[in-house]
């Protein structure tokens, strides 16, 4: 089975105490439901469960390790439809940051770029490659490498979908594709265990992530209700893709750079939510503002069906609208890439797949959803049919919170 739209660089690297190590993923498979149009099915296979989602034309399943629910059944696994989910909905918030106080920036007006002349486009550049550090703490929620890297496969998996469905002006669709994972196994002594979202996003950007469209945190750590923070996409280099490291009084600092945890008021995110904060972070790197701001307030769009992805906050994370962008989104986006894509975005290549070793390995055949592969897959695992009733995960996406800087 062959995904169209790949998740991992060719040149995938896993590093883990500052060397890199062989990329395998032959336990992440993708691919679609047979017969059905429009479908996707994606997950991985480690210690003998299966984890992942299927999107059909009737909503997305989610099948989830029985260990990651508070009062385990007797089962391996539990599925459940997306409007099975419950518990409390508000509360999530996306920190929108401007972390710098950078005199020339502020939040840009549609109107400044739009009356400038049109500049040539490279239509082949539609790659955004990723960094993706996971700290000590999201390592531990996951407990192996494997699990770690499944993790961010179905993360990307599950954003490019979200991508794939909007058109950006003249540059159509754009992917996500994972160039490289550090994994970090063990707390670091010299820091200071209790750091806020912001003062942690500002370490995490000391580094030089020159060499990527964006870097992101992965963290398990509980901020009342703070899901992620990002800075601002700005058409000029100060802060969102393409952004280079740079000196910012008296700091040194790449812009291009956000993180998200798994918690919310001490409980774990569903996979949904997690998808669409990281969707929602990388909508403001990608230089949209939150819907309801007075940059969006020109715009006009029904909202009937519920709140667009880049509202700070939606009532239920199940909604028609929740998933995708406005057309406020639309056009920031669009203008934004227009003037920075083709500084950092790569042509689509050959990428490694799931089911496929990096470096020389060999190929793991790709089973479909309904292949042979697949079936003897789910011997690894009993879908629990009654989650619904049982399994309270919380659902949440941003509140308003006005910007920050330090």
């Amino acid at each position: 089975m062959k995904d169209k739209k790949q998740l991992f660089h060719g040149d995938l690297e896993i590093v883990m105490n500052d060397t890199s190590e062989p990329a395998d993923v032959s336990f992440v498979y993708s691919g679609t439901l047979q017969g059905e149009v429009s479908s996707s099915c994606h997950g991985s296979i480690v210690h003998g469960i299966f984890e992942g989602f299927i999107q059909t034309q009737n909503g997305t399943y989610y099948i989830e390790s029985a260990a990651m629910v508070k009062e385990p059944p007797q089962a391996l696994s539990l599925i459940y439809h997306q409007r099975n989910l419950v518990g409390p909905v508000r509360g999530g918030i996306c920190w929108f940051s401007k972390l710098l106080k950078i005199s020339a920036t502020g939040s840009p007006e549609l109107a400044n770029y739009t009356h400038r002349p049109r500049r040539s486009l490279n239509y082949s550049k539609t790659s955004c490659l990723l960094h993706f550090q996971a700290d000590h703490l999201f390592y531990q929620r996951f407990g192996s490498v494997e699990a770690v890297i499944a993790q961010i496969a179905s993360y990307v998996k599950a954003v490019n979908a979200i991508y794939e469905a909007a058109e950006f002006s003249r540059i159509g669709t754009i992917e996500f594709k994972v160039k490289t994972i550090k994994i970090v196994q063990e707390e670091d002594p010299s820091e200071t265990p209790f750091l806020s979202p912001e003062m942690l996003l500002m370490l995490h950007s000391k580094a030089n992530w020159n060499s990527y469209c964006l870097s992101y945190l992965l963290t398990d750590r509980d901020y009342s209700g703070v899901l992620g923070i990002a800075f601002n996409g700005q058409p000029d280099n100060f802060g969102g893709i393409c952004s280079k490291y740079q000196h910012f009084q008296e700091k040194e600092a790449s812009l291009n750079t956000g993180l998200i945890t798994l918690q919310k008021y001490g409980q774990l995110l569903p996979p949904r939510m997690i998808h669409i904060t990281l969707a929602h972070e990388f909508g403001h790197s990608l230089g949209a503002p939150h819907d309801q701001s007075k940059e969006c307030s020109r715009f006009d769009f029904n909202t009937s069906w519920g709140k667009f992805l880049m509202f700070n906050y939606a009532t239920d994370g199940t909604e028609f609208n929740n998933d995708k962008f406005s057309p406020c989104s639309i056009a920031y986006i669009s203008n934004v890439l227009e003037r920075k894509k083709d500084r950092c975005f790569m042509v689509e290549q050959k990428s490694m797949r799931g089911g496929e070793k990096g470096r020389g390995g060999e190929l793991a055949p790709f089973p479909s959803c309904t292949s042979p592969g697949h079936q003897a897959a789910s011997f690894f695992f009993y879908f629990w049919l009654h989650a619904r009733k049982t399994a309270k995960v919380f659902l949440s996406l941003p509140q308003t919170l006005p910007e920050m800087s330090l």
